[in-house]
């Protein structure tokens, strides 16, 4: 049964919102997850919201249960952090990449030389 609330609809709930999360973290662009059933519980649907960015550990976003969304739906839209703070936890998360320094290859190249003579 694809009921509102039967364990099959929440599945498809849950990836909607492992999805939004994941697209959120990679845009920081308000995702809005368009919930079109007549008598949906938003307060729990933002409770399993809450709970995804938690287990990414993302904090300082902002969820709302709007009841006429972008769609003219019920609607949880999740808002990006502010840019500098995004910006700061993307440069956080991206691995750190060799910086290239002439001066450390020269003293390589000196040393090899040395160990030649």
């Amino acid at each position: 049964s694809e009921g509102v609330y039967s364990e099959k609809w929440k599945e498809k709930q849950l990836k909607r919102i492992k999805f939004a999360v994941a697209q959120l973290r990679k845009t920081n662009r308000v995702q809005h997850i368009p919930l079109p059933f007549p008598d949906v519980d938003l307060q729990l649907v933002s409770s399993w919201v809450s709970d995804e960015l938690s287990s990414q550990n993302m904090h300082g976003y902002t969820i709302r249960a709007v009841l006429a969304g972008p769609f003219g739906v019920p609607c949880i839209s999740i808002t990006g952090i502010p840019r500098h703070l995004h910006e700061a936890r993307k440069r956080a998360e991206e691995p750190e990449k060799p910086t290239f320094s002439f001066a450390d290859t020269f003293r390589k190249f000196i040393v090899y030389m040395r160990s030649e003579i």
